[in-house]
């Protein structure tokens, strides 16, 4: 049977993928509130606590928790969609990202922040024979023009 306001979560991002400091992220949830009382649970780590608790009404503004923010976006009949943005840093790698509703508190969906950490530089020892001298030549993986960019290969 199919369902008029089944429980979703997608991400801005592909599953797996590793994204890049300064990298936007959207996370969207949508829950359904069949019984009036409930509210979109977003949780993830944050000053002063893990939860943001939207209400479900249309044009409230953002609630902010350290680097997120979240956003009701659509009210459909009880069917609640939010959204989740937050810019990535190296400090959110790892961050566990969850939507659910706080009544019965079915989750919707999570998603964890990973982020493409680039290898460090290579130090190559070369040899001058005409000095007889050891030097070395350093190495920095960079894309020029966008140091947002992902590099998948070297």
């Amino acid at each position: 049977r199919e369902c008029s306001c089944c429980p979703s979560f997608t991400s801005s991002v592909e599953e797996g993928r590793a994204v890049c400091p300064g990298d936007e992220l959207t996370y969207t949830c949508t829950i359904f509130d069949g019984t009036g009382f409930s509210s979109t649970v977003w949780m993830m780590p944050c000053p002063g606590g893990v939860v943001v608790v939207l209400h479900n009404t249309l044009g409230d503004p953002p609630l902010e928790c350290g680097p997120f923010s979240a956003q009701l976006t659509a009210n459909n009949s009880n069917c609640y969609t939010s959204t989740l943005t937050v810019t990535a840093s190296p400090e959110l790698n790892g961050t566990v990202v969850i939507c659910q509703d706080n009544h019965p508190g079915k989750v919707a969906g999570n998603a964890t922040i990973v982020l493409h950490t680039p290898p460090s530089p290579i130090l190559i020892p070369t040899h001058n024979s005409s000095t007889d001298t050891l030097t070395s030549t350093t190495i920095e993986w960079s894309v020029p023009g966008d140091s947002g960019a992902n590099i998948t290969s070297y």
